[in-house]
């Protein structure tokens, strides 16, 4: 989206969703489901400029409301303070940075990370009895793998009659 479609009405409201989602704790990975919207919706309404970036409608802007205020809002219209500006894109850039924690990690590497807790979990979380039966039906299985390759590759090297 071009950044000329924009309002500052629009980068307002979203300033002060973002805002409000991270006083709350909501992680943004979580937004779109708790709104009920398609997967990263929420992230593409913080950057509509971007390539990805959506504008969102009323109705997905009202899934969100619903979402950080259960409670419902007061929207109240106040004119602008004599001599100040509107918010520029630069001002939502700020709102947002100051909003988002950045963190270095990439989604791969949080996706590993998160299946090492996963891992880690079900290991704390499961009876050694069961571990040791998870575990003998693996070797069982890879055995089993190995030793049909093995006959395969054997009845691979014998002769194998002429034909007529």
């Amino acid at each position: 989206m071009a950044s000329s479609n924009l309002t500052s009405f629009y980068q307002s409201i979203v300033a002060e969703l973002e805002r409000r989602r991270r006083a709350v704790g909501i992680p943004m990975e979580r937004m779109s489901d708790l709104a009920g919207t398609a997967d990263r919706s929420y992230a593409k309404l913080l950057a509509p400029e971007s390539a990805s970036g959506r504008i969102g409608n009323w109705k997905t802007l009202q899934l969100v409301l619903d979402v950080l205020f259960p409670d419902g809002v007061e929207v109240r219209l106040t004119p602008l303070r004599p001599g100040a500006e509107p918010m520029n894109s630069g001002t939502r850039k700020a709102i947002i940075e100051a909003a988002v924690s950045f963190d270095a990690t990439t989604l791969p590497d949080h996706m590993r990370n998160l299946q090492m807790l996963s891992c880690k979990a079900r290991l704390e979380s499961t009876p050694p009895t069961r571990r040791k039966a998870i575990a003998s039906k693996a070797a069982r299985a890879r055995w089993a793998k190995f030793r049909e390759a093995k006959r395969a590759f054997a009845q691979d090297l014998r002769p194998q009659p002429e034909s007529p």
